[in-house]
């Protein structure tokens, strides 16, 4: 008891546990919702809601914790909690419903985590600040501290809880080794799992929070790597930006992906300047020269972002709106804004080198933060407008039936896209109304996207598929029956070498201990038949009077492979082929050696 007491009275101890603890109630909640499984979609998004709500909150103290004003600290993060649980219960409330025939709503759970991340991201400096000095007024440097701290911060305490679940995995592992199972089995239950992955997380953030120096020191290293970079990064931005007149934006078109290029570099121009600028006190970080360079560097970032926008707008003028480019229009827009503030800081110029961009970076961090929930929301939701967009296109007959995407409605445009398909199949006056029922009917007796994108072909003729076989013995009939099973697609992996220039081979015999006849097929290897590395054997046997099925399918692989394929098939044709008892995994050619693919594993 007296210990206990010792570890209570010491503050920093507290802390660890009251952190700890807020990970024991984010953990045991997460395990919760994760067991209950709820079925109905108002309490699916109910309760994941809640979990949002926990684990926001909890995430925000965590951060935000200075080991005072903890009643001041606990209402305002479950005030701000709020917001989360609330988008959460929206976005949760939108996925398809059990047994629904489209997809693609859960698009938004991928999305909403990376939003909701950033959101706390942005939060966390203003909230740390407002708990330390219990007034609403955020300086510069105090946000430009906090923000790089917590990205150290939450990098430590992951490591931490990453060693931590080595260690715990080592432990099973060396018991294991012993035999002793159980520990293995406890340390994978969810329950396991969810709770003490929170409460290392939680501690994680605590040891981490009590060496400043460490983050500090962290944080001026990031500093300095990116001053050092940042005069490459300026003659890569200015030479892309000088060579553009000579070049023509036709090769930048070319690319296919000019977009992603230059997103990629106005977002690095973002970062490293900043790195650079840091808080803005101090003297300047570089002389007149490198400066010069660095400001014209901002100048040209509109520049950058009008091409991006002009390549998007390229894309979408010709193929509508998606989902991903809905969201990296918004990017773009974002960029613009903060190349515009950025430009603007240099013409600006004050006593401050770059000093504007404070304003502009605090500014546009309200603006991200807006954005990021309202993506999440139905004023913004890129599903329904690229939905509508599409729906559009097609009315207006930008788009006609042969190339709208019908495909993408059901499996990737979530209950919007079929509510599109929905409208499209109610037209009765359409001068296309034949083409868009055949399209929907097609659509109906497909189950995956890919199988939209990629049809099936038609089944080959019995003829076009005996040319590409050579029989066994010679003059044999193959049954009409067993056609049909050879070309199913299960079975395309066996045939798609075979041609009639280099056919594969099928074998009649009696493989199993019953007096009816069974069939080996050996697949080739193309232009390299008889010395390919590796092949397929596949035993073919009859269930009922017209039912062909495989049951035995052996890769063989190497260099050169255990059993060769011309050892195979003459020991096909001599009758010396076995396949081992019920289970079909081993087979034995040439003399006694036996080979096995069980699980991908090879024998002897």
């Amino acid at each position: 008891m007296q210990e206990f007491k010792n570890i209570l009275a010491s503050p920093t101890n507290v802390e660890r546990l009251i952190l700890a603890g807020i990970g024991l109630l984010q953990g045991v909640t997460a395990w919760l919702v994760v067991r209950i499984e709820p079925q109905e979609p108002i309490e699916k998004s109910f309760l994941f809601g809640l979990l949002a709500w926990v684990l926001s909150s909890g995430l925000l103290y965590q951060f935000a914790s200075s080991g005072r004003e903890r009643m001041r600290l606990t209402t305002v993060v479950t005030s701000l909690g709020l917001p989360f649980s609330v988008f959460t219960f929206y976005v949760v409330l939108q996925l398809s419903p059990k047994g629904s025939t489209y997809e693609g709503d859960d698009f938004r759970l991928i999305t909403w985590s990376i939003a909701a991340t950033l959101a706390l991201y942005i939060i966390l400096p203003y909230l740390q600040i407002f708990q330390r000095k219990g007034r609403p007024i955020f300086p510069y440097p105090d946000l430009y501290r906090h923000s790089w701290n917590n990205f150290f911060l939450g990098g430590l305490a992951w490591f931490y809880t990453g060693v931590y679940w080595m260690l715990v995995w080592l432990f099973a592992a060396l018991f294991q080794a012993l035999g002793i199972h159980v520990i293995q089995r406890v340390i994978s239950k969810p329950s396991f799992i969810f709770i003490t992955t929170w409460i290392m997380a939680g501690v994680g953030v605590a040891l981490a929070k009590e060496h400043a120096q460490i983050i500090s020191t962290l944080r001026a290293i990031s500093s300095t790597l990116c001053r050092s970079l940042t005069p490459l990064l300026v003659v890569i931005a200015l030479s892309f930006v000088a060579t553009l007149p000579f070049t023509g934006l036709a090769p930048l078109w070319a690319t296919k992906w000019a977009s992603s290029i230059l997103l990629s570099l106005l977002l690095s121009i973002l970062l490293f300047v900043n790195a650079v600028f840091q808080d803005g006190e101090g003297t300047a970080p570089y002389g007149p020269f490198l400066r010069r360079g660095v400001e014209a560097t901002l100048m040209a970032m509109p520049i950058l972002v009008g091409l991006t926008l002009y390549s998007m707008n390229l894309r979408i003028l010709q193929y509508g709106f998606t989902p991903e480019r809905y969201y990296a229009i918004v990017f773009a827009i974002v960029l613009g804004g903060y190349s515009v503030g950025y430009a603007w800081s240099v013409v600006r110029a004050g006593s401050v080198w770059l000093g504007n961009i404070r304003r502009f970076n605090v500014a546009l961090s309200v603006v991200v933060l807006g954005l990021a929930l309202a993506l999440h929301s139905p004023l913004m939701d890129p599903l329904k407008r690229s939905a509508e967009d599409q729906e559009r296109r097609f009315l207006n007959g930008a788009v006609d039936v042969k190339h709208f995407d019908f495909g993408s409605m059901r499996f990737e445009l979530g209950h919007h896209g079929q509510a599109v398909l929905d409208r499209l199949a109610l037209l009765k006056d359409h001068p296309a109304r034949e083409q868009i029922t055949a399209q929907l009917a097609r659509l109906q007796k497909v189950q995956h996207k890919w199988k939209w994108k990629t049809p099936a072909p038609p089944p080959a003729t019995p003829e076009a598929i005996l040319a590409k076989l050579t029989v066994y013995p010679p003059g044999h009939t193959i049954p009409a029956d067993l056609l049909p099973a050879l070309n199913e697609q299960s079975h395309r992996h066996l045939f798609d070498s075979c041609s009639t220039d280099h056919p594969c081979d099928i074998l009649a015999g009696q493989w199993d201990d019953d007096a009816e006849v069974e069939y080996v097929v050996l697949n080739g290897c193309g232009y390299a038949v008889n010395g390919c590395q590796n092949y397929t054997v596949a035993l073919f046997n009859q269930f009922g009077s017209t039912s062909w099925k495989e049951v035995a399918s052996i890769s063989l692989s190497g260099d050169p492979p255990m059993l060769s394929r011309d050892e195979t098939l003459l020991s096909a044709k001599q009758g010396r082929l076995k396949f081992s008892g019920v289970q079909y995994h081993c087979m034995t050619g040439v003399a006694t050696s036996q080979v096995c693919d069980y699980w991908d594993k090879v024998n002897d």
